[in-house]
């Protein structure tokens, strides 16, 4: 009964004998051919190629050989045979070159052969499916191999089997089915995969298009899943199902997932159950979904369950109620009726209530959303947001639109907070109304912005903004004006034409390139008040300036004509401390091009940049720039611990969209002053803190900021640095020497090259080491982690000493030899003390073990900070034997004579003489311990410890002011007593 069409040409050659066998070989095309099913049009192609050649036997046999069909996207062939008993032979092979001819959605090619076999009372088929790579969707398979096998085809039952790959995963699927009436049943159907299960039976009533049976699914790991379906997935979930046709279509379902991730959206709890009646119909029962701990960019949900439950067929109360973080905690419960309708829904959202932050959200009435016939809208929004409002109505029906918005006092800094954004403050209102059709829309847009701040905590010194736009659109042209405003009457006011159309079947906003353009920007005032709109982060800009910009043309050719000038500028990075100082120029529009002209500034000392470069409007893909400057003895590092200064050439170029910077620079004299003290190697434990009663998350440790790059850059710069490089600090004074090249772009660079020591010397344990040789090696890669080797030697009087220092900057090993070769505890008694290990005193021991740790934590605390940590001091030390008095050289006041001298002399094992006391030329003891701790504002209490019975002190220091202090020592008789007043002046 379909209704079929087409124009057949065929060309037959028959020939017949005289006892009944004949042959025919046919050929011909069909051409336009249409047989009401649109794939095999579509695979058939505009014309199709048709031959073969049938015999008949003189006993009746019957035989189909060379039979081709060949279309745009199919080919056929095949052949066959049936015997004078009813035995039945034959091949069929079906090529299907492009899948997309059957479904645009389907990508590959795949391959169908079946063969036949059995009697024509009785008669068996197998077929096959071949493919390479396919895809259906976001699906994505390497290859697809399947077998059906039907024993009988008057009375279908059949056997399956299936397997397919993808990267590693391969999975194999079974099923057996037969047909009985108008029930299709399919037995046993099982999916095996990557340790995922899949078992089922169902049952098709043909006639209802209804489904009876079971499925049951468990899946312990997503991720091998993830290249399948061209998504990354993880986690675990279990599906159980059960499905009844009777009395219209039954479903009850549970779904359980766990640390589920997918399209960016995390889950770590998700749990689903319902049980409904006739879902094709008037649906009933109902049904709950509860997600614990899920996370969607930068907001987080830490619960949210809705339930819904049938008040009549077709009719459901749904309750949600959430609560998480989006950049302040946020709360909120809603409270909807779901009607259901043949072609349509309604849904009336009667209550929305919460909090975000400290703001209050709430409907204030209720809204309802309908669906229906192609017409979709929404009416009386009324939505309380902190001080704000929003309200409006809208619609969608056919072809016609209307829509209504109008927003007060929304609280910008909230709204910042939804997206992620935590900088922003101010407040903000606008109202929207559109009319017309998809075709030919109308409308009008105001927006009004007060007291903006872009960087409310980096930057609160920055005075805020505001912001006025007005638009009118009509016949695919917007007319807008509007002014943003700073302090000090610092404007910049525009005035605007430019086309805008709405596509209407996709309801998409687009920019006709052959559009007429009319645009003027005009203002003036000092840099420093528009700050805010200009994407500078802490750093700092000033100058004068103005600007008078029109811009005419199309879209596709803008014509750009004006003028914008900076005079007496200043930029200030705070990350580099790189400072331009005079800076001025002047931005030329010329007709398609803007041109830079005499951009100058300098270091604030002798250096000086250069730049000049034009923005080209009429690119071929688009707006592009080159741009091209020097360095000249340029500083473009001042910071505390780094110093540079460049000369050389820079460029500039490509597209807003891929930039290229390109730079031959060569470092005229380079110091890195490495920090006398570096931050403590104890890292902060990040927390989450959980009820332990309900499992709600009440806090997670707060993510360190990222640094996020506003374009991203591609590199080609070459960095020659011929000797003018200085390391210093920590013991270290080196000169180095290298060449680096820094590739791949500003968000992921790539430095390859090489450092070269030139000369340098090392503090190593109170003793000074040369830099023998050393290299640091940059290997490119996404990673920054050079590869070091660095050698230094020092000379003791019995041993040479090497330190090798090896491995990356993120994990280096050093290494003490020597020559010639001795232990490592040796080599430190010879480096310290001069003498073998055998020959030292406890105490000296008691250093070499703090050294060999030194050395082998790279830095960490010794075991004598342990012990001062331990007992709580603020001061724990040790002298050895060989330290004489700082004093020793002070001179002491001469005693009248008959008076008795205030100052006892010294004796061995005394600790520091204190002031006033007399010197001594003598070593002081063997070794001595001091200890010490602040014991209120500005007073410290120490005591000094030496080997001998009489060699205890304590020492007493006083801050009188912030610049005198008093140091008092009293002792044995070997000690002394003894009182200083010291001063001192920071400057």
């Amino acid at each position: 009964g379909a209704g079929t069409g087409g124009a057949l040409a065929l060309a037959a050659d028959f020939r017949a004998a005289g006892d009944g066998s004949a042959t025919a070989v046919l050929s011909g095309t069909l051409a336009t051919p249409h047989s009401g099913v649109g794939p095999v049009d579509r695979l058939l192609g505009a014309e199709a190629r048709l031959s073969g050649t049938l015999r008949r036997a003189a006993d009746g046999a019957l035989a189909a050989s060379e039979v081709s069909i060949e279309g745009a996207d199919l080919r056929l062939a095949g052949e066959g045979s049936l015997s004078a008993t009813g035995a039945l032979d034959g091949t069929w092979r079906l090529a299907l070159p492009r899948l997309q001819a059957l479904d645009p959605s389907l990508s590959g090619a795949a391959t169908i052969s079946v063969t036949l076999g059995g009697s024509k009372t009785a008669p068996a088929a197998t077929a096959t499916l071949a493919t390479g790579q396919v895809a259906a969707g976001a699906l994505r398979l390497d290859r697809v191999d399947a077998q059906l096998a039907v024993a009988d085809l008057l009375q279908p039952s059949a056997r399956m089997e299936a397997s397919f790959r993808r990267g590693y995963l391969r999975g194999r699927l079974t099923a057996e089915g037969a047909r009985a009436g108008n029930t299709l049943r399919l037995d046993r159907f099982r999916l095996d995969a990557a340790n995922t299960r899949v078992d089922g039976a169902l049952a098709l009533r043909l006639d209802r298009g209804t489904v009876d049976g079971t499925l049951a699914a468990d899946l312990p790991d997503l991720k091998p899943w993830s290249a399948l379906l061209g998504t990354p997935l993880a986690g675990s979930a279990k599906l159980d199902a059960r499905l009844s046709g009777g009395k219209g279509q039954s479903v009850e379902l549970t779904l359980d997932g766990k640390a589920l991730s997918f399209a960016g959206t995390t889950l770590q709890q998700l749990h689903a159950a319902a049980r409904l009646g006739d879902v094709l119909g008037m649906p009933t029962g109902q049904g709950r979904i509860e997600i614990d701990q899920a996370v969607l960019g930068k907001a987080s949900v830490a619960r949210l369950t809705l339930d819904g439950t049938s008040e009549r067929p077709g009719r459901y109360a749904l309750t949600a109620n959430v609560q998480g973080q989006a950049g302040e905690a946020y709360r909120a419960t809603a409270r909807a009726r779901l009607s259901l309708e043949r072609g349509g829904a309604t849904l009336d959202l009667n209550e929305v209530a919460g909090k975000l932050g400290s703001a209050p959200v709430r409907l204030q009435q209720p809204v309802r959303l309908t669906r229906r016939d192609g017409t979709f809208a929404f009416t009386n929004l009324d939505l309380a947001f902190g001080e704000g409002r929003l309200s409006g109505d809208g619609s969608l029906k056919g072809a016609a639109l209307a829509l209504h918005l109008k927003a007060t006092a929304l609280p910008v800094h909230r709204l910042g907070e939804l997206a992620g954004v935590s900088e922003v403050s101010g407040t903000l209102g606008f109202e929207v109304t559109l009319s017309g059709t998809r075709a030919r829309p109308s409308g009008q847009f105001v927006l009004d912005a007060e007291q903006i701040e872009l960087s409310a905590t980096t930057r609160p010194d920055l005075s805020p903004l505001g912001l006025v736009v007005s638009a009118d659109w009509r016949d695919g042209v917007v007319n807008a004006k509007g002014r943003l405003a700073g302090p000090h009457n610092a404007a910049l006011g525009f005035t605007g034409r430019a086309p805008l159309v709405l596509e209407p079947q996709r309801l998409a906003l687009r920019l006709p390139p052959q559009g007429a353009l009319a645009l003027h920007l005009q203002g003036d005032g000092e840099l420093a008040d528009l700050t805010e709109i200009a994407p500078l982060g802490e750093d700092r800009i000033r100058g004068h300036f103005s600007i008078d910009v029109a811009v005419a043309g199309t879209v596709a050719a803008p014509d750009a004509t004006g003028l914008l000038s900076v005079r007496n500028g200043r930029y200030e990075s705070l990350f580099w401390g790189t400072t331009l100082t005079g800076m001025s120029f002047d931005l030329v529009g010329n007709h398609d091009r803007l041109v830079l002209r005499d951009f100058r500034a300098s270091d604030g000392a002798k250096g000086a940049l250069n730049l000049t470069g034009a923005v080209n409007l009429a690119g071929m893909s688009g707006p592009n720039f080159a741009f091209s400057g020097s360095f000249r003895n340029f500083q473009a590092v001042q910071r505390d611990e780094a110093t540079a200064a460049v000369s050389g050439d820079v460029q500039l170029s490509g597209t807003i969209a891929a930039p290229r910077l390109g730079a031959r620079l060569t470092i005229d004299h380079a110091e890195l002053r490495v920090p006398e003290r570096l931050p403590q190697d104890v890292q902060p434990i990040p927390v989450t803190m959980i009820d332990s009663a309900t499992g709600q998350v009440l806090s997670r440790p707060q993510e360190s900021p990222q640094r996020v790059a506003l374009l991203s850059l591609a590199l080609n710069v070459s960095v020659n640095m011929p000797g003018q490089v200085f390391v210093r600090g920590r013991g270290i004074d080196s000169q180095w020497r290298g060449h680096l090249t820094v590739t791949g772009t500003t968000a992921e660079p790539s430095i390859d090259g090489k450092l070269e020591v030139v000369r340098g010397s090392y503090d190593f344990l109170g003793k000074n080491a040369d830099l023998s040789s050393g290299t640091i090696t940059f290997l490119g890669g996404k990673r920054i982690d050079p590869d070091i080797n660095i050698e230094a030697q020092v000379s003791s009087t019995a041993v040479v000493a090497i330190i090798r220092i090896t491995g990356t900057a993120t994990d280096p090993k050093i290494a003490l030899t020597s020559q010639p070769a001795l232990p490592q505890d040796e080599i430190l008694a010879q480096v310290l003390f001069g003498t073998s290990v055998s020959s030292i005193s406890p105490v000296q021991g008691l250093e070499i073990a703090q050294a060999a740790a030194a050395l082998a934590t790279g830095g960490n605390p010794g075991v004598l900070d342990r012990i001062r940590q331990g007992l709580g001091l603020d001061r724990l030390s040790l002298s050895s034997a060989s330290a004489t008095s700082p004093l020793s050289n002070v001179s002491m006041p001469t005693t009248p004579a008959g008076v008795p001298s205030a100052f006892p002399t010294a004796g061995v094992g005394s600790s520091p003489t204190p002031i006033g006391a007399p010197s001594s030329t003598s070593a002081i003891g063997d070794t001595t311990v001091s200890a010490g701790k602040y014991v209120a504002n500005g007073v410290y209490v120490g005591v000094t410890q030496g080997v001998g019975t009489a060699s205890s002190a304590v020492n007493v220091q006083v801050d009188v002011t912030p610049h005198i202090s008093i140091d008092t020592t009293a002792g044995g008789a070997l000690i002394g007593t003894g009182i200083g007043l010291n001063w001192k002046l920071d400057y």
